[in-house]
C-alpha cells in the first residue's frame, strides 16, 4: 500500500495537528500501514508468511483476517471531488480486503459421546462404592472411620459429574 492517505485522511498536517495529536496520528497511520501489508499478503494466495505482529491492530485483528470466522469490512468514502484521492485509496484497500477468503468450519462438536463418558464414569463410581460399602460390610475389625470416609469421598463425587 504505497498511501494510506485514504485511510486516516493523510492531512494531519493540514488539519493543524500538533505535538500529542500528530504523534497519535502517525501511529495509527503506521497501524493501518501494517494492517493494508497484512490484507495485501492475505489477498494474495502464495503468500508464505503474513507480519501481524507489526502493529496492535493487526494482532488483534488476526483472528477475524485470518481465522475461522466471517469478516466484514466497511469502506466510507466521500462524493466530493476534493476528497477523491481518498476514496480512491479506502476504495483500493477495500477491494483488496475482499479478495481475502478464510475457510470457515462450524465449531459444533459431538456432546453425545461427551455425555457418554461422563455416564460411564458415573456408573464406574457407583460400582466402586457399592465394592467398598461390601468390604465394609465383610469387615468388621477395620477402623470405621477411615472405611467412612472413603465411602463418602465417592458419594460427594457423583452429584457433582451428574450436573456435567
Amino acid at each position: 500500500m504505497g498511501n494510506t492517505g485514504g485511510l486516516l485522511g493523510g492531512r494531519l498536517k493540514q488539519l493543524w495537528n500538533t505535538g500529542q495529536r500528530l504523534k497519535e496520528g502517525k501511529h495509527i497511520n503506521k497501524s493501518l500501514l501494517a494492517l493494508g501489508n497484512c490484507i495485501n499478503a492475505l489477498a494474495v494466495r502464495g503468500a508464505k508468511y503474513i507480519n501481524f505482529r507489526d502493529s496492535k491492530l493487526t494482532r488483534l485483528l488476526k483472528e477475524p483476517l485470518c481465522g475461522n470466522c466471517y469478516t466484514v469490512m466497511i469502506a466510507h468514502i466521500s462524493p466530493a471531488a476534493v476528497h477523491f484521492d481518498e476514496s480512491r485509496n479506502t476504495l483500493v484497500y477495500a477491494d483488496r480486503a475482499k479478495n481475502i477468503k478464510n475457510k470457515v468450519r462450524s465449531n459444533i462438536q459431538d456432546v453425545s459421546q461427551h455425555v457418554a463418558q461422563y455416564e460411564t464414569i458415573i456408573s464406574e463410581l457407583r460400582q466402586e462404592i457399592q465394592r467398598l460399602r461390601n468390604m465394609l460390610e465383610g469387615q468388621n475389625n477395620s477402623k470405621p472411620s477411615e472405611s467412612k470416609n472413603i465411602v463418602s469421598v465417592y458419594e460427594t463425587k457423583i452429584p457433582s459429574l451428574q450436573k456435567i
